[in-house]
This record gives structure tokens, sequence and C-alpha cells, in this order.
């Protein structure tokens, strides 16, 4: 018995120790994104503020927040819409930061299932730079063509309007939402042909 409680109190601080490093990181990236760490261990108001920080819409964040304190007292249907709801705002979320910080689909699923390992990454690193004139889609993935074609339009437009030889516009992947260098023709980072 006091082999099943020791090792009980061994999870119990494993557990408090990693949620403590992960809200340490989600504090590093609110802070990148320019918002107040502190709203990142605000309950409930976080999941605004990273919505916000994400470029979803509103509708996500009170997906996250009604998922969050729904519990029922049987077993319905209602569970499921809501652990479904929770899941798939929880991925969109993933997905459009990965966007913002010039990453990959697999960088989001990799925020998706690992967000005590990859929030404080992406918060403790250098490597990852938050970027907030990343266009993304208010619906995650689901409109993100439309989003593509529209930054294809943006970087058309923009290099067609030079000042003195240079362009006064920064210019990104269509693909990865990368930043460009002058006129190079590969993204450095997913390796697409830009155009």
């Amino acid at each position: 018995m006091g082999v099943i409680m020791a090792l009980g109190i061994i999870l119990i601080i494993i557990l408090i120790a990693a949620l403590v490093v992960y809200m340490i990181g989600l504090w590093k990236v609110f802070k990148k994104a320019g918002k107040a760490g502190w709203e990142a261990i605000v309950p409930f108001y976080n999941n605004l503020v990273l919505v916000e920080i994400a470029g979803l819409g509103w509708w996500y964040a009170l997906i996250l927040i009604l998922s969050s304190i729904y519990s029922p007292d049987d077993y319905n249907g209602i569970v499921i819409v809501f652990s479904l709801g929770f899941i798939v705002a929880n991925f969109f979320v993933c997905y459009n930061l990965s966007k913002k910080f010039h990453k990959d689909l697999g960088f989001a699923f990799l925020m998706f299932f690992f967000p005590v390992i990859m929030f404080p990454l992406i918060g403790f690193s250098n490597e990852y730079q938050y970027d907030a004139s990343v266009v993304v889609s208010e619906n995650g993935p689901i409109d993100s063509n439309k989003v593509n074609s529209n930054q294809n339009q943006n970087y058309n437009n923009q290099n067609n309007s030079y000042d003195n030889g240079i362009s006064n516009q920064r210019h990104f992947c269509s693909n990865c939402g990368n930043q460009l260098s002058g006129d190079t023709k590969f993204c450095g980072n997913c390796g697409n042909e830009t155009k």
C-alpha cells in the first residue's frame, strides 16, 4: 500500500511540474505574440486570447470554454458533440499558430498532440518567432485555399509595386507563410517554388 501511495505522489508531482512548465511556455508564447504573459494563466480568458493570437473567429473560444465547463450527469449525445468541438477547435488553434510561426502541418500536429512539450519549446526557443503579418483563415484549415489564393494575389500585387527598384512590401511563401527575401525562386522553409 505504501508503494502505491508513493507512486501516486510521484505521479502527482510530475503532473504538477508538467503543468507549470506548460503554463510558463504558454506565457512566453503570449509574450511573443504581443500579449501580456499573465493572460496565459487566467482560466477561460486564456482560451479567448489564444484564439485571437491564432487568428481564428471568436466562436472557437466559445467552443473551447463551453466544452471545458460542460459536465453532464449522464451520458448522452451532447457529450460527443462537445468533445468533438473541443478537438476540432484545439486543432484549428494549433494549425493557425503553426502558420503564424512559419511552420507546416506536421508542426501543427506536434502542437496538438504534445502541447506540454511544444508550447514551452516555442516559448523558450529564439528559433520560433511569431509573425502577425501572416494571413490565416478565421476558420483554420477550412478556408486555407482561399487564404493562399489571396496571399498569391497580394504577392503579385506587391511584386508589381516597386519604389526605386526595391519592393516596399514583404513577400511570403504562398504554401507555408515563410517570409521570402528578395527575388528568391524557392522557399527556404518548405521548398515551394515562388511565383
